[in-house]
């Protein structure tokens, strides 16, 4: 139902976006010609059967997933607050699993000065 959910809202995001171009899987987004590609995370996920099926891979893992497999050099996360400010574990459980690019920016979207930070992964 959660993956259902990311996939209506990320067509929502496609229609109020009119240069937006939405793809289904990540050979779709390598060959686009457009300076904004949005992926339907539902397709994606439930079409690599590289991913764990479990609730403990969360929006920020498929991000990560999806960063990585494209070989992405920074991955921007949007979120409601930064890690200093969360007094639990940032990220699921699986997200070091798959964040691997060399730089990641949270930006902090409850703040109206879009306060961010920087997070390196570290190597394994």
């Amino acid at each position: 139902l959660a993956m259902a959910c990311m996939s209506v809202t990320i067509k929502l995001v496609a229609e109020w976006l009119p240069t937006a171009v939405l793809k289904n899987n990540l050979e779709q987004v390598r060959e686009a010609s457009c300076d904004l590609i949005l992926l339907d995370p539902q397709s994606w996920v439930l079409n690599n059967s590289r991913l764990p099926r479990t609730w403990q891979m969360t929006s920020d893992s498929i991000s990560a997933a999806v960063a990585k497999e494209l070989g992405a050099e920074e991955l921007v996360m949007l979120k409601s607050c930064l890690p200093a400010e969360s007094g639990k574990d940032f990220f699921d459980p699986l997200f070091s699993r798959f964040a691997t690019t060399s730089t990641i920016r949270i930006v902090n979207l409850n703040s109206s000065e879009l306060f961010e930070v920087t997070y390196h992964p570290q190597s394994s």
